[in-house]
């Protein structure tokens, strides 16, 4: 099996590291920290909330990087599913879902190439384009 070369993007250390515990644990999976997240398949962005500095981030990982976006947040408000949508995210996953193995499922199918939406926030997303 190749590993999934996986960046990460925090609002703050400790969110990064709590992120990053979780990914170190699984073997398909492999960690690339600063300069090296350039080069990663997938990054996932963990903020709190979807607000105007989030949606920068994600502009930003957009612009520079080749990668696919994961999406990990607190509180999804439904105005913000759109815009993270238009900012490339391809998958999102609450932070209280966000179990190891649950994240592992998400940033595998971002990695192939598919979307990752939970069913509720799908249909709410459907419901404003």
């Amino acid at each position: 099996m190749e590993r999934i070369t996986v960046g990460l993007r925090a609002q703050d250390p400790v969110l990064e590291a709590g992120l990053a515990s979780q990914v170190r644990t699984r073997p398909e999976l492999s960690l690339h920290k600063g300069e090296e997240n350039e080069s990663a398949v997938v990054i996932v962005v963990v903020v709190d909330f979807v607000d105007d500095n989030a949606l920068r981030e994600l502009r930003n990982v957009k612009r520079t990087t080749s990668a696919r976006v994961v999406l990990v947040a607190s509180h999804l408000e439904d105005q913000h599913l759109v815009s993270a949508a238009e900012c490339g995210v391809a998958g999102i996953i609450r932070r209280t879902d966000a179990t190891p193995e649950r994240l592992t499922n998400v940033i595998r199918a971002v990695a192939r190439g598919e979307g990752s939406v939970p069913a509720d926030l799908l249909g709410r997303l459907l419901e404003q384009v």
